[in-house]
């Protein structure tokens, strides 16, 4: 209940949309496929994907869930959407998303946001604060 105010209050202050997703929480494995796929063809496009199905879940309160959930956004930034469809089954993207993933559990990563300056991590938005004071001190 705690978290749900949070969320909420938070929201409020940044004067930005939100609205509890549909399912929580979120099932990000196409969603996650398909950036790296995109990302590896244009990184720009990638960061528009991301920030889309960001909005589509916090602030329209959608279901990313499933490949065709995800590829109906990336298709309104004009992703080819049986491509993207195919391309979410292949073993390669499915090879990188685990290697991605591998690589941030190996660094400590456990949640997001999550921020690693000089090495240490920093969990969470709140704690953006303490990474500009890092950054302006070089580190404790």
């Amino acid at each position: 209940e705690y978290a749900l105010k949070d969320w909420q209050s938070l929201s409020r202050y940044m004067d930005v949309a939100w609205k509890m997703p549909a399912v929580f929480p979120v099932h990000t494995v196409a969603a996650t496929r398909a950036f790296y796929w995109i990302n590896e063809r244009d990184p720009d496009q990638a960061r528009l994907l991301a920030k889309s199905l960001f909005h589509a879940v916090f602030g329209e309160g959608q279901d990313i869930s499933t490949p065709q959930a995800v590829a109906a956004i990336a298709a309104a930034l004009f992703v080819d959407k049986d491509e993207l469809l195919a391309a979410l089954e292949d073993q390669n993207v499915k090879d990188k998303m685990r290697a991605e993933t591998d690589k941030a559990l190996e660094k400590g990563v456990f949640g997001s946001p999550y921020f690693i300056v000089d090495g240490e991590g920093f969990w969470g938005s709140d704690r953006l604060w303490m990474v500009k004071k890092w950054l302006q001190s070089g580190g404790w």
